[in-house]
This record gives structure tokens, C-alpha cells and sequence, in this order.
């Protein structure tokens, strides 16, 4: 009884989370919309946010349960406010519906990244174009590659800054609130470079991660991978600006390497290191 008991706690507490949400908008097509209409749609709502596509293949969170099974496909939005919106497209009587649901919060359980075991290259490189045995270049962006080698997956993106990024030669003479505030411009503006690159990696393809691509923005589930206070004090008290920088790390149950890392000009690569 008490097995039981549980069981009907748990599926209430994942209902009343998959249905505490509004409706924002819903829009009906009588034929399929395009999809030059449909991210129109997406971007009136979302104020050209930055909407992330859901991928069947990674973590089914709770408030994606009531839909998962109508969906054509379905994209996450975060807002400047805290809340979420989840765009749902699904088949109607007649043709296609798109509708949009906010969500004050959505509370996901973490779980460790995994590398999928076997990966679909029709849909980890549908918006790229194979250029060369191992080389694919995207689509619409040709700074933007993807090259497949024995033991490993590396992605690189070029936006070349003319800038050079400061780097202090006098950081340990330098004050503690000199510190403190040097460090925090450092981790701003790392936590945008990591960013452009789940947009740039992440989210232009389906199929390699079991994480969805909001959770890489989630503190919960890239608690101590990414690159902490400590270490980059340790990188500055040095002196000497490195080669690159390593944005966030960790080794999977199954012994793949994941990092991000960028040189702080422009420079950005994700490497998934298969083991041997």
C-alpha cells in the first residue's frame, strides 16, 4: 500500500507541476505553417529571445509531460523576468496549431550529461553541409564547423574581435575590492562567450546530448563544471594570459570528455573526447 501510496504522490506532484502554466497565444493554420510564419509567430512572443528547440532524444522534464505526446515540436524560452514559455506544435483538425504557454518556473531534476551511444547523423548534422570526409560547415554560417575524427567531435566558431581581451600583469599587487571586481567582469563576460556557445553548438544540433539545451543554463545541473571564482584567480595571479580558456568541463559516466573553451577573441571550441 504504501508502494502505491507513493506512486500516486509522485504522478500528482509531476501533473500539478506540467499543467501550473498560462496560455500566451495560440495561432490556427488550416496547411502547415512555414517556417519563415512560424518563427515570426515565435519571435513576436518571445522579443527575438532566444527559443530552444526540444529534442526527443534527451531528458523528458515534468512540465513537458501533457504535451510530449501531441507535439510536432516544441521550443523553450526563457524571459527576462524568471518565467519560461513553452511553444507546442501540434496537429489540428485541419492543419496545424501553435500555442504558447508560460511557466512561472520549472523545477528539473539534474542528471548527469551523457553522450548518446549511438548518434543519428541525419540529425546531428541536418543544418550543416558535409564538406570534406570529416568536416561539415553550417548552413548558414560558415565560420561555424563541425569536424568528426576518431577520438573525438570538435566544434569551432570564428567572430574574430579585433580587441584584444585585457589581461592585468599586476594582478597580485592589485587590491582586494580591485580583485573581487576585475574577477566578476571576467565571469560576466565569460557566462556570455559560454552562451554563444550553446547557441552556436548546442542548439544547432539534435541528437548528441540526453540534456535538453536549457539545462547547460540551469545551475543545478552545471554546478562545478564550469569555471569557478578560484580558478580564475589562480589563471590571473599567473600574469600571463593563457592560450585559452576553459569554460566548462566534466567526463560522463561512460568516460567522454565534454569542454568549452575560447580564447576570449573570438576563438570558440567545443570538444567531445570519445574514449579509447
Amino acid at each position: 500500500m504504501k508502494k502505491v501510496a507513493l506512486f500516486f504522490v509522485i504522478c500528482f506532484a509531476l501533473l500539478s507541476q506540467a499543467s501550473a502554466s498560462t496560455v500566451v497565444a495560440e495561432w490556427k493554420s488550416p496547411t502547415p505553417f512555414s517556417s519563415t510564419s512560424l518563427f515570426s509567430k515565435l519571435d513576436s512572443i518571445g522579443k527575438n529571445g532566444n527559443w530552444m528547440q526540444y529534442d526527443s532524444t534527451g531528458v523528458l522534464d515534468a512540465f513537458m509531460l501533457k504535451f510530449e505526446k501531441k507535439q510536432l515540436a516544441s521550443w523553450v524560452l526563457k524571459e527576462p523576468s524568471g518565467s519560461y514559455l513553452l511553444a507546442v506544435l501540434s496537429n489540428a483538425s485541419k492543419g496545424e496549431r501553435l500555442s504558447v504557454y508560460r511557466f512561472k518556473e520549472i523545477n528539473t531534476t539534474p542528471e548527469a550529461l551523457k553522450v548518446h551511444s549511438v548518434l543519428d547523423p541525419n540529425r546531428l548534422f541536418l543544418d550543416y553541409k558535409q564538406t570534406s570526409e570529416t568536416e561539415f560547415v553550417h548552413l548558414d554560417n560558415t565560420n561555424l564547423k563541425i569536424s568528426v575524427l576518431s577520438d573525438r567531435i570538435r566544434f569551432t566558431y570564428k567572430n574574430e574581435d579585433p580587441n584584444n581581451i585585457y589581461f592585468p600583469t599586476n594582478f597580485r599587487e592589485l587590491n582586494d575590492q580591485e580583485k573581487k571586481s576585475l574577477v566578476d567582469q571576467y565571469l560576466d563576460f565569460f557566462e556570455y562567450e559560454y552562451s554563444l556557445m550553446l547557441r552556436s553548438f548546442v542548439q544547432s544540433t539534435r541528437g548528441l546530448f540526453n540534456w535538453q539545451p536549457w539545462h547547460w543554463y540551469l545551475k543545478p545541473w552545471t554546478r562545478g563544471l564550469k569555471i569557478s571564482r578560484h580558478e580564475l584567480e589562480a589563471i590571473l595571479e599567473r600574469g600571463v594570459a593563457p592560450s585559452s580558456f576553459r569554460l566548462f568541463y566534466t567526463k560522463t559516466k561512460n568516460g567522454e570528455i565534454v569542454q568549452f573553451s575560447t580564447n576570449g577573441n573570438g576563438y570558440y571550441l567545443m570538444e567531445v573526447l570519445l574514449p579509447r
